[in-house]
């Protein structure tokens, strides 16, 4: 995880980026002659075309109606999937300042995403056992407390086809000889509940993109 500044002008062109976005991006250290126009870093940072397009909007109303702007994404950049938080905050004489929080989901969740094996789509447990994208998928809705009719929708299957597969995944979390729990006490315990509740499939993440008004202020 890093923290890092952005200052642009009124007219959107950057003033001052610091050196850990650069790096970031894989593109030279910025200086206030360069005057680089408004997506250049985004776009070294191989930032989509949409999520570009949402950036420039947000910056805009910061710069338009003079109030702080927050925002979450979660998105695909040059070196691989990145989330960040974001705080703008409008300056005194045009322009603004940002503040971004940046982490790789692949650091956090307890260090789940690293037993993830994306060729063969399957989560390799610490114990031996593997975990399907399938499993994964409705564990995901379970952990959300729904009633298995609502994971069996979400799913496209039966009620008994749910049954059938948490119990087949609470046999595989749960070490041979080990006092039997309920599959919830087991996540728990796995400490495997953010880890699911981050996102609906791990083997397909999406980009998002959300905004608020920001609380604080610099």
């Amino acid at each position: 995880m890093f923290s890092a500044d952005i200052t642009k002008d009124a007219q959107g062109y950057y003033l001052s980026i610091d050196k850990s976005f650069t790096d970031l991006a894989g593109i030279e250290e910025y200086h206030s002659d360069l005057k680089w126009q408004r997506m250049t870093l985004a776009t070294g940072m191989g930032l989509t075309k949409a999520h570009q397009e949402s950036i420039l909007e947000l910056e805009h109303k910061v710069l338009r109606d003079r109030q702080p702007i927050s925002n979450m994404v979660r998105t695909s950049s040059r070196t691989g999937w990145l989330e960040a938080v974001t705080h703008r905050v409008p300056l005194k004489g045009g322009g603004f300042r940002s503040q971004s929080f940046v982490i790789s989901p692949y650091q956090h969740y307890q260090g789940w995403p690293n037993l993830l094996n994306h060729n063969l789509e399957l989560l390799e447990l610490p114990t031996g056992g593997v975990l399907t994208r399938a499993d994964l998928i409705m564990l995901h809705l379970f952990v959300q407390g729904l009633p298995r009719k609502m994971i069996a929708k979400g799913t496209h299957c039966s009620v008994k086809s749910v049954e059938k597969r948490l119990a087949k995944v609470k046999g595989v979390l749960l070490p041979d000889g080990k006092r039997s729990h309920s599959l919830a006490q087991i996540l728990v315990e796995r400490q495997l509940i953010t880890f699911l509740l981050a996102n609906s499939d791990w083997f397909s993440l999406q980009t998002t993109f959300t905004q608020h008004v920001a609380h604080t202020s610099r």
